[in-house]
């Protein structure tokens, strides 16, 4: 006699995640597999991650992706390098040249020394995903060092 463990996660749609688990199997030759399924429903915040900051930044990253029509998957996978926390408040913690810690801020990372933007923006969740969704949608993404990051140019 074989014996047969397997496990299938399926994801369902946002609101849910179901979990089929196919149990211990015993196998013969010319006998039924018997098999039994448990299905578990799992919250979606507690996929995500539980994080307000975070559920909010991907409602707005959908909202606007959608507006200027830039892709949510990129502008996600940025903003998870430049601040994985999604604290609307936080600052870089890169050092420049002199020890002094780079002035960038949010769920963005809006650099304050070079652009022409105030603390206030910058903290603003909505402001900030806003504004990276229309630099998105003029080709600026380079403007965040993560977009080298996550897409390192290619060496040709």
């Amino acid at each position: 006699m074989n014996t047969l463990i397997a496990s299938l996660i399926l994801l369902s749609s946002a609101l849910n995640q179901l979990q089929v688990t196919l149990t211990e199997t015993k196998i013969a030759e010319a006998e039924e597999i018997p098999v039994t399924v448990q299905v578990e429903k799992r919250s979606t915040t507690r996929q995500i991650g539980g994080n307000a900051n975070e559920l909010k930044a991907m409602a707005l990253v959908k909202k606007y992706s959608i507006e200027y029509n830039v892709s949510a998957v990129d502008m996600e996978k940025v903003m998870r390098c430049e601040n994985n926390t999604f604290d609307p408040t936080l600052q870089s913690y890169h050092r420049k040249k002199d020890g002094t810690r780079e002035r960038s801020f949010g769920v963005a990372q809006w650099n304050l020394d070079w652009n022409d933007i105030t603390y206030e923006q910058a903290t603003d969740m909505e402001w900030s995903i806003r504004e990276m969704a229309k630099s998105f949608s003029k080709g600026r993404q380079r403007l965040w060092s993560c977009w080298r990051i996550v897409y390192p140019p290619q060496k040709g």
